[in-house]
């Protein structure tokens, strides 16, 4: 499973455990919100996207919203 469908899980199943960190929903809805923007405008940055793992996506998505 990649880490954007742990993302979309956890919104709408609630907070889980996924490689031994925590995702609540509000850091899934960010995760998602960037990773669904990005498809739309850029699609040819989702490869190098897909290869991150869920703490690199999330950090990631933290750096572009600040």
């Amino acid at each position: 499973m990649k880490p954007i469908d742990h993302a979309r899980d956890v919104i709408k199943n609630g907070y889980k455990k996924i490689d031994g960190m925590i995702l609540d929903t509000f850091t899934a809805s960010a995760v998602v919100q960037v990773y669904d923007q990005i498809s739309e405008s850029r699609a040819d940055v989702l490869p190098k996207l897909n290869k991150l793992n869920l703490k690199q996506l999330v950090n990631f998505t933290w750096r572009i919203t600040k």
